[in-house]
């Protein structure tokens, strides 16, 4: 019998270690430099020659994992079991990921549980061995990032290592861009009637189904690292001409913004990829190449990613946009900080004794938000958006955030408005942040439903077996939900003013005493424009026939 080779044997049992993407990536960038063999690579760090010529050969796909974070640097788990219970990894996976788009929270005994129910729909002879264990879902969770009590958008469950993992990689993600080609883009639901109340604090947290749909548009913004903001702000509502866009006003007011409809005011797909195509289009005419940042939100799909010729866009890491994410780092409350301001403001100058403040909120309409919004957006600074950038990672710049979110008029608006119910409102932070999570896209799940789990397990299993066969199955969210509420509601009459009235309400604007001179001017030169306006629509009759 020839005698045992131990070196030979440990060199084998090294060849078998599989490396993290981190250590793949490095080879790929070890080799770009100097041109390496297999063998070299093989030599090297320990591992079998087939596994090195297939990072060589699988180059574009790991850099394209690692620009997306889908790795997140982890070791792999064992490769038989991985390997063998691979369907019911994946549809699993893609189930758990359903769920926590759609809000709802999943623990190990209910993973457990439904790996078992998918293992028995997908009905093969090679996963008969599968069994739900503790160690099996120690693995699955590890090889998926996933940690116990992980729900979306919470920044007390953003894991350390992760945030401090893409910090680093953001510096070679970005390089070749300048700060103004560096951009990120989200949205939030505004609820733009809400008033600082008692039970405000709760109202955005129970919109997340499509309630209350009526008081809430969704707003989606562009910034760049330059601190700039990209292109108009985004809103979207239920009505696609509401009676308000008769008024003669409303031509000006909507050129500031891209309004899109939806019967829930939710952000859907089809509106993501026209505002995306309208952004290419924009960099094209510029001769710009961007890179965008989203976040992983269901209108955010995979299928954007190379659709766009002049936009690379990269998605931020699972459940890490509360600590990653520019604009929810303190650029979108800067916006409600400053929308807020002027709601209260327009109500506070109307009341009386005779209309009391909710009154004067509820005839706010739709045109009047978007006229908020657009000044609001103005209003965001430079600075407050490059020190978010900063904030996140994307620059040197180290200095805190601008503290202009809450101002001083807005402190004295929100303490005049709130004086009356002193003891039952919320505080001034809570009513800028309280519809920070309210949901801006329809749900993948609707929990309401009795057999919610069963129906969206099956789902996740057939599209993995269309997905096996070859085929692409795309997920499409009707924007007219069955059974959704009845959102009609009937809107104000449109007041139907003469240039004769207008111009005698000038006349006794124009005297009113506090107005200083400029103002005063600005009012005289609309009443000239009028008096013009009126004489030309006499002269269409003979001038004469009001001198009878």
């Amino acid at each position: 019998m020839a005698p045992v080779d131990l070196k030979k044997q440990e060199a084998g049992k090294l060849n078998k270690r599989c490396l993290t993407l981190d250590e793949k990536i490095k080879i790929l960038e070890e080799n770009k430099k100097k041109k390496l063999s297999c063998r070299d690579i093989s030599s090297k760090y320990k591992i079998g020659k087939t596994q090195a010529a297939n990072i060589l050969k699988n180059e574009q796909k790991l850099r394209k994992e690692y620009e997306n974070f889908q790795g997140k640097g982890l070791k792999h788990i064992s490769r038989q079991n991985h390997q063998k219970f691979k369907p019911i990894n994946e549809v699993l996976y893609a189930w758990f990921r359903k769920c926590e788009s759609s809000g709802i929270y999943v623990n190990g005994p209910l993973l457990k549980e439904e790996a078992m129910n998918i293992k028995q729909s997908l009905n093969r002879p090679e996963l008969d061995g599968f069994k739900a264990s503790e160690g099996w879902l120690d693995k699955w969770k590890l090889s998926h990032g996933i940690r116990e009590k992980q729900i979306s958008g919470e920044s007390l469950d953003v894991p350390i290592t992760t945030i401090e993992s893409w910090m680093e990689r953001i510096k070679e993600l970005c390089s070749g861009y300048d700060d103004k080609d560096i951009l990120n883009m989200d949205e939030s639901g505004c609820f733009f009637k809400a008033l600082p109340t008692k039970g405000l604090a709760q109202k955005g947290k129970k919109s997340k189904g499509g309630k209350k749909s009526k008081q809430r548009i969704t707003v989606a913004f562009f910034v760049s690292a330059d601190g700039e903001k990209v292109g108009k702000p985004i809103v979207i509502w239920r009505s696609k001409n509401p009676r308000c866009f008769r008024l003669a006003s409303a031509a000006d007011k909507l050129e500031k913004v891209m309004y899109f409809a939806d019967k829930k005011s939710w952000m859907q797909v089809e509106i993501m990829e026209k505002i995306l195509t309208t952004l290419n289009n924009q960099m094209i005419k510029e001769k710009r190449n961007v890179v965008l940042f989203l976040d992983n939100a269901t209108v955010h799909p995979p299928s954007l990613i190379d659709k766009f010729s002049n936009i690379k866009i990269i998605f931020l890491p699972k459940n890490t946009t509360s600590r990653l994410q520019p604009l929810d780092a303190g650029i979108i409350q800067s916006f409600k900080s400053k929308y807020r301001k002027r709601l209260m403001r327009h109500v506070l100058a109307r009341i009386n004794e005779d209309l009391l403040a909710s009154e004067i909120a509820k005839e706010i309409d739709v045109l009047q938000a978007i006229e908020w919004v657009a000044k609001a957006w103005d209003d965001v600074t430079a600075k407050t958006i490059k020190n978010c950038f900063a904030k996140c990672g994307f620059n040197k710049t180290t200095s805190e955030i601008e503290d202009d979110d809450v101002d001083a008029e807005f402190d004295e608006l929100f303490k005049e408005l709130t004086e009356s119910n002193s003891g039952s409102c919320i505080t001034a932070e809570e009513y800028i942040d309280f519809d920070i999570e309210t949901c801006t896209s329809a749900p993948v799940i609707n929990s309401d439903e009795v057999d919610w789990r069963a129906s969206s397990v099956q789902k996740c299993v057939s599209e993995y077996l269309t997905k096996e066969a070859g085929n692409t199955c795309v997920e499409e969210v009707s924007s007219d939900d069955e059974g959704g509420e009845n959102i009609e509601e009937k809107e104000k009459d449109l007041p139907d003013i003469t240039t004769y009235e207008a111009l005698a309400m000038l006349d006794q604007l124009v005297n009113v005493s506090v107005l200083n001179e400029d103002e005063r001017a600005s009012l005289t030169l609309i009443r000239e424009r009028l008096e013009i306006i009126q004489i030309n629509n006499k002269r269409q009759k003979s001038i004469k026939d009001y001198f009878k």
